[in-house]
């Protein structure tokens, strides 16, 4: 099932932190920009704030091993 983009912010969020439902209290204490691999895209916007759809995008391409031709075909919502 797809989800809007705010929804698909919130749902990486809960599933980041290991939590069963939003909780702003606790990602107010996310240490998403301070990954080992490098901050995390969402961190700014984990407390609510709209994500551009080009946030989503280079999320995806990275995930993809920088190859954007593999979006398209990636089985995550």
């Amino acid at each position: 099932m797809k989800k809007a983009p705010h929804g698909a912010g919130r749902a990486h969020c809960i599933e980041c932190m290991g939590l069963i439902q939003y909780n702003r209290n606790k990602l107010q204490n996310c240490m998403g920009d301070k990954w080992f691999i490098g901050s995390c895209p969402f961190f700014r916007y984990r407390l609510g704030r709209r994500i551009p759809v080009k946030v989503f995008r280079a999320f995806c391409i990275h995930c993809m091993g920088g190859n954007g031709s593999f979006v398209k075909d990636c089985p995550s919502v």
